[in-house]
């Protein structure tokens, strides 16, 4: 089985990733970011061809991911190819880089290849913005780069998950207040049944299609 956790950067996925991974005998895919070079995650995504490149890192990255899954464990993956779709829709429409066409044009040439992993169970993880900057603060030491906690671009990451949720099925889960170890043993029972239906490799294209290319309009929540 195939748990992936996908939702905006310091919403606590990792945290919980860490605490299901003690109570359950399960293996754990780092995110796609451990896979890289230092210096390749200090970027700043200025133009199409810089926003291209840096994408295909990430994929290779997927790549290499896959190579780590065990068939007969569950497998807890921090971040999917959600968080990617999420990304470049959030680049697309506030930052004015479109790589939209292309990415779909890739992720669907890996994923029939089977360079991209496929999750049984999506999870949403998320929490209040004024948490997650309160958390970035606390963490500066990871030298999150300025363009993963604008205000704006928080919110079009999250909105692109909760439609994605929405479509799928996917387990919402709130970091707001409740400890990992709390939210790790309410997941474990909720993940015991069945949670999402089955979708075919073609249904979960053409969500992140419908997704991607849908209009957006920037609202600062509340």
């Amino acid at each position: 089985m195939i748990i992936a956790f996908d939702g905006n950067v310091f919403t606590g996925k990792t945290s919980l990733i860490k605490a299901l991974s003690v109570m359950t005998d399960s293996v754990v895919i780092n995110e796609h970011s451990d896979f890289l070079d230092a210096e390749v995650l200090n970027h700043d995504i200025t133009s199409r061809e810089a926003a291209i490149s840096l994408q295909l890192k990430y994929l290779d990255a997927e790549e290499r991911r896959c190579n780590r899954l065990k068939p007969n464990k569950m497998n807890l993956v921090d971040r999917s190819f959600v968080s990617m779709a999420a990304h470049i829709f959030a680049l697309n429409h506030i930052h004015g880089v479109d790589i939209r066409e292309w990415f779909l044009q890739e992720i669907q040439e890996r994923i029939e290849s089977k360079k991209v992993m496929i999750p049984d169970v999506f999870c949403f993880v998320k929490c209040e913005r004024n948490i997650i900057i309160k958390r970035i603060h606390e963490n500066n030491s990871r030298n999150t780069a300025s363009t993963y906690y604008a205000g704006e671009y928080l919110d079009a990451i999250e909105y692109f998950n909760q439609n994605w949720a929405d479509r799928v099925g996917s387990l919402t889960i709130d970091t707001d207040t409740i400890l990992p170890i709390g939210l790790a043993k309410t997941l474990i029972q909720r993940i015991s049944v069945p949670c999402q239906g089955t979708f075919s490799t073609k249904q979960l294209y053409g969500y992140l299609r419908e997704l991607l290319m849908q209009e957006y309009t920037t609202q600062r929540r509340k």
